[in-house]
């Protein structure tokens, strides 16, 4: 196996890899040589699969082990277009991607962005986004009649059209009183129209990018943009002892699984 490794990575040099990418291949195939020690034509399936839980047990991020896994897809790949086997025994082997947990604020740094919210309009956003978990785009497409302020209610047209209803609080609707009160916008409106925009600047219906505009000047540059205060909106909900089932039909999602993320606290 030792000359097959040899004439593997000739090849590479061949093909003009770098020699920290070469170092890399040649680091993951004596290792494995070490671990196997077998020839390249006896390696089987359950030899891969060993070595795949060997990697795992060693406590190796999945992105590590998967990278690992590549180089050996890589050297089988070379061994098989050269004749050297006849199977490949790396074929069907995968490893699964690590899901990346969402992302979301503190009780604290969530009061101290709406605290720090300059203009009306800023504030019912922010407050909104963080009181009722909205996406950005469900947003931007409020109306005024959507708003059953009695019952503190807010009517949302969700992914594929779905209808769903969100309740907010009474921070929220301060702000979203102010900020109607400063548009010269009554509440309920007076007028019989179904159509007339919650959020506008100059008089027309507020975009998602001027959303993602207003949010991310009151977040950290690491954080991403709006989605992560539908995120704290979740956590902090599950984290006060809300149910599962409860925050899935807030959030609108479809399949439990997807709100299943947010108990990762």
């Amino acid at each position: 196996m030792l000359s097959d490794i040899q004439n593997f990575l000739d090849e590479l040099k061949i093909k003009n890899n770098s020699p920290r990418t070469i170092e890399s291949y040649k680091q993951t195939l004596m290792e494995f040589y070490h671990h196997i020690k077998k020839d390249s034509n006896e390696i089987t399936r359950e030899d891969i699969h060993n070595y795949l839980i060997f990697l795992n047990e060693r406590g190796l991020q999945k992105s590590t082990i998967a990278l690992k896994l590549a180089i050996l897809k890589s050297f089988f790949k070379f061994l098989l277009k050269h004749k050297k086997i006849n199977i490949n025994p790396t074929v069907g082997f995968s490893v699964k991607k690590e899901k990346k947990l969402p992302v979301f604020l503190s009780e604290e740094e969530i009061k101290t962005i709406l605290e720090k919210a300059q203009s009306p309009l800023e504030k019912a956003i922010l407050e909104l986004l963080y009181a009722t978990g909205m996406r950005v785009s469900e947003l931007c497409n409020l109306n005024l009649f959507d708003i059953n302020w009695e019952k503190r209610i807010i009517k949302v047209q969700g992914k594929g059209g779905k209808e769903r209803f969100v309740l907010f609080n009474e921070s929220a609707e301060r702000a979203l009183k102010i900020y109607l009160a400063q548009t010269n916008q009554s509440y309920p409106p007076s007028e019989s129209v179904n159509e007339i925009a919650l959020f506008t600047i100059n008089g027309k219906r507020i975009t998602r990018n001027q959303v993602y505009r207003i949010v991310r000047k009151y977040l950290k540059t690491e954080r991403k943009g709006p989605h992560i205060l539908r995120h704290t909106f979740a956590t902090h909900l599950l984290n006060r002892g809300a149910d599962l089932v409860s925050v899935k039909e807030l959030l609108g999602h479809a399949d439990i699984k997807t709100t299943q993320k947010y108990t990762h606290v």
